[in-house]
């Protein structure tokens, strides 16, 4: 089966073998390793005759979006870090932030991770004394975001707000 896009470009190549020492049936799973839009999907049967019993796509939905409270109000951050779990959005699109420097120009990093602790993501900014300075960033795909790890290099610093926007009903 070849999954294409609107544009006819592939984007999943994925063969099942069924028959002869394989057994009579198959059933295989596949993933995608990015979201695609899926367009058409081109199937073969290669030698000998075949039958596809069924095909189920799970997809995840692009619209209906929702924001969370703001999840750092006034939080100190400084090189030690500081971890800040997330109400358990499953589908996290965009991370919104605005920190402030305490006493100087601070460094600060906004580091995403899933349930499993794996960095899914991380965000930016560099904001001046007593100047709150804001960032987005958006993920390349929907993602899980279980917790967000804070620091602040060189300076402390304040995250003033964050906020994320996930996909609502996820």
């Amino acid at each position: 089966m070849y999954f294409k896009d609107t544009s006819g470009k592939q984007v999943l190549n994925a063969e099942m073998v069924v028959g002869g020492d394989r057994g009579p049936s198959g059933t295989n799973t596949f993933n995608f390793t990015a979201a695609a839009n899926i367009a058409s999907i081109d199937c073969y049967a290669w030698w000998n005759n075949s039958v596809l019993d069924s095909l189920v796509i799970s997809y995840i939905p692009t619209s209906n979006t929702a924001t969370t409270p703001n999840l750092a109000s006034q939080q100190p951050l400084w090189n030690n870090g500081t971890q800040i779990v997330t109400p358990g959005c499953n589908y996290v699109t965009s991370a919104s932030y605005t920190a402030t420097g305490v006493n100087g120009t601070a460094s600060v990093h906004l580091y995403f991770a899933n349930a499993a602790g794996n960095r899914v993501g991380d965000g930016a900014l560099t904001p001046n004394i007593n100047q709150p300075a804001s960032g987005v960033y958006n993920f390349p795909t929907p993602v899980q975001v279980a917790s967000i790890g804070g620091y602040s290099w060189w300076n402390p610093a304040t995250l003033n707000s964050l906020t994320l926007t996930y996909l609502k009903g996820q």
